[in-house]
């Protein structure tokens, strides 16, 4: 049962990679990190005060991480999140005028890289891969195609939306449709960090909304009694972040300079034609052997 559950969530954390597609962009408000910050309460006063102000998780969130789009990724980077124990790496990096974005899944199973979602973007349009492994660093093509990218060539856009997602355990969405059952508040800070931390006030009544509204299909992926943190730098951008849920299981991240890595392996995949559906490919040399961790 536990092994059926864990193929469920990683089926569910790539079904937007296999399709290609996000639901739509979301943007918020154009306001300043250090404005929003000036709002945040602390836990004493959210609790004075019952509630915090509406949208305010959405916006801060949507704000540092576009601050993580403009001052992590400049050099090859790498967003590590570790999900009911599986471990995801997405290394982006830019170059001749591309974006890259490189997402790895382990086998819990059997060790390794199990698949490999890859994406570049160019022009305004997206190309995208998508590869199980077979053996070694061979690597089963599932899927290939070109699409449209939703955000042009404004890779920042891009890449804020990659931070979002594991910031909000992939329900942004659900963040900016939602904003009355959501609270945030300042929950540690030092001369260079802040941590803030956030929770559904009320998930029964936000699954009914969710039920009531044309998001129904999507459902609420939010564990039952989580509560998620996320520390920032001083100009807002993400270093790291935790969601614990009710069981005690964690999500945690962080995002992590990437040494060694080689991206002209992906340029040249690129330059070439797609590899044919059923094919197969060698990835040896495609990413660093020892990824970051946590």
């Amino acid at each position: 049962m536990a092994l059926i559950k864990k193929t469920l969530i990683t089926l569910l954390a790539a079904s937007l990679w296999l399709g290609g597609c996000h639901l739509l962009p979301l943007k918020a408000a154009d306001e300043s990190y250090a404005d929003l910050a000036e709002k945040i309460p602390d836990q004493q006063s959210l609790t004075a005060n019952a509630s915090t102000e509406k949208g305010l998780l959405y916006r801060l969130m949507s704000s540092c991480a576009l601050q993580s789009a403009k001052e992590e990724f400049e050099s090859p980077a790498v967003i590590v999140n570790y999900r009911t124990l599986q471990g995801h790496w997405t290394i982006i990096f830019k170059e001749e005028n591309a974006l890259y974005e490189i997402t790895l899944m382990e086998d819990y199973l059997n060790g390794g890289i199990g698949w490999c979602y890859v994406a570049q973007t160019r022009n305004g349009r997206r190309t995208q891969v998508n590869m199980g492994r077979n053996q070694g660093t061979i690597y089963h093509v599932g899927s290939s195609f070109e699409r449209d990218s939703e955000f042009g060539d404004d890779f920042n856009a891009q890449i804020q939306s990659d931070v979002e997602a594991v910031l909000s355990l992939d329900s942004f969405l659900l963040l900016r449709e939602f904003p009355d059952y959501f609270d945030v508040w300042e929950n540690a800070k030092s001369d260079v960090h802040r941590q803030y931390a956030w929770k559904v006030t009320d998930r029964d009544a936000l699954s009914e909304a969710i039920s009531n509204s044309r998001y129904v299909k999507l459902g609420n992926t939010i564990p039952p009694d989580c509560v998620g943190t996320f520390t920032v730098v001083s100009s807002g951008a993400v270093i790291e972040w935790s969601n614990t849920d009710f069981e005690g299981r964690q999500n945690v991240g962080a995002i992590r300079v990437l040494e060694g890595m080689n991206t002209q392996f992906w340029i040249d995949f690129f330059n070439q034609p797609l590899p044919q559906e059923e094919s197969e490919v060698d990835l040896a040399g495609a990413w660093p052997e020892n990824l970051p961790a946590f």
